[in-house]
């Protein structure tokens, strides 16, 4: 039972962030659930470097940038992944079945691809090739961006 002081007492409270971000858009704006906050604050970080850093390293753009590999490169760039991808699993494991989905298995792509440059790198060495499906796979990587910038700075819709 709450104390006679508390009876009849309501308290509405509107955190700074949403009453600046309802004066923007000009309506009421109802806060949005935690995850969300933080599936879009990764999205804002993700989406962006995938497309910059896929764009690039294209054939199209720098013909000539993956000739000259060596393994302990290689290793590095699977230790970089690798810790790029366990932040995003450790923060956004979410799975469900809406954009989010994206920025999850993107974080568990990474988290296995730098595994296996890490410990195969001659491996990685050998079986790469910048023909057809690299062209293909740097593309939906391009778009994935994208669509996560978009979801990020410019949708209001969840």
């Amino acid at each position: 039972m709450p104390l006679p002081s508390q009876r009849n007492r309501q308290v509405f409270f509107i955190p700074e962030i949403y009453t600046v971000r309802a004066q923007m858009i000009k309506c009421s704006v109802l806060p949005a659930p935690k995850k969300m906050i933080k599936s879009k604050s990764i999205a804002r970080i993700v989406g962006p470097t995938l497309t910059v850093m896929v764009i690039s390293e294209m054939k199209v753009w720098n013909p000539d940038l993956y000739n000259s590999q060596i393994a302990p490169l290689v290793y590095l760039s699977g230790v970089l992944i690798f810790i790029a991808g366990l932040s995003i699993v450790s923060t956004h494991n979410i799975w469900v079945v809406d954009w989010r989905i994206c920025l999850t298995c993107i974080g568990w792509l990474a988290v296995i691809l730098g595994l296996i440059r890490m410990f195969f790198p001659q491996y990685c060495l050998q079986s790469f090739q910048n023909g057809l499906s690299a062209s293909i796979i740097e593309i939906l990587l391009i778009l994935t961006g994208i669509f996560l910038t978009y979801k990020a700075y410019w949708s209001e819709k969840n």
